[in-house]
């Protein structure tokens, strides 16, 4: 889906530089840049990804930025971002992060059965700050019941500055991508990866070929880069139950009854 912002309403926190944007669908974005760094990139195929294996994720969007409104923000000129398309998370003002909720690892999650897909999605795409409050969002649907949401693709391939050659280095990483505490004792069950391991087994060539053959291409990836994307992500899925299996540690409530 393609939108046009509008108007800013504010400048969001954190180091990725994101603004709030109101675009012509009436809705709200946040509005990450093309500034040199693959943060457009991860956070597109983050979030296509995340629909292809029905995870719990905001919508996303490509957003078409003027000129004129780029030049309203004063550090965008420094950093080399000009009007052109980047890349929006739909915007849910129910939805705080754990920054802004004070929740414990006894918090009722309605969708706890979604998260062994997350932590999947994590291990399949070397994404490595889940552990960060800031980067998981929670709906409260009632008094003490909350909604888990998935943001926040930035750190996938273990970091912005990837490359074909750090893609390579570490495609064959076997070390648990890190998990925040809230997550990990929210699953539970004997068996609570099955469904995500069969969606990640199922997720086909043809499907990621898609999601990378549709990065914009003003976002100047290389073939070799779109090749080399494919080729980890088929290689990483492959590894997924095996990192996950070998660190059952890791989920306290893994084996037992009680769900």
């Amino acid at each position: 889906m393609k939108v046009e912002a509008r108007k800013i309403v504010k400048k969001m926190k954190g180091g990725s530089g994101s603004y709030l944007m109101e675009c012509d669908d009436d809705r709200s974005y946040v509005v990450k840049f093309k500034d040199g760094s693959k943060n457009v990139v991860s956070e597109f195929i983050g979030g296509e990804l995340a629909n292809a294996l029905q995870l719990p994720a905001q919508s996303h969007a490509i957003v078409e930025v003027g000129q004129e409104l780029i030049e309203t923000i004063p550090d965008h000129k420094q950093r080399g971002i000009t009007g052109t398309v980047h890349h929006g998370t739909l915007f849910n003002e129910n939805a705080l992060d754990l920054d802004s909720r004070n929740l414990t690892t006894s918090a009722t999650i309605l969708n706890a059965g979604n998260i062994p897909g997350v932590v999947t999605f994590d291990n399949l795409t070397q994404n490595n700050d889940r552990n960060n409050a800031g980067n998981n969002l929670f709906v409260e649907v009632a008094p003490g019941t909350y909604s888990y949401v998935m943001c926040d693709y930035n750190c996938m391939f273990n970091g912005s500055g990837w490359s074909t050659a750090t893609l390579t280095a570490s495609v064959s990483n076997i070390n648990l991508m890190p998990v925040h505490p809230i997550l990990a004792t929210a699953i539970a069950g004997l068996a609570p990866f099955d469904l995500a391991f069969d969606r990640i087994t199922k997720l086909s060539t043809s499907t990621i070929h898609s999601i990378i053959e549709t990065i914009p291409s003003t976002w100047s990836v290389t073939r070799d880069e779109q090749d080399t994307l494919v080729g980890f992500l088929e290689s990483r899925k492959k590894l997924v139950p095996q990192i996950i299996l070998a660190n059952k540690s890791a989920f306290p409530k893994w084996g037992s009854n009680v769900v």
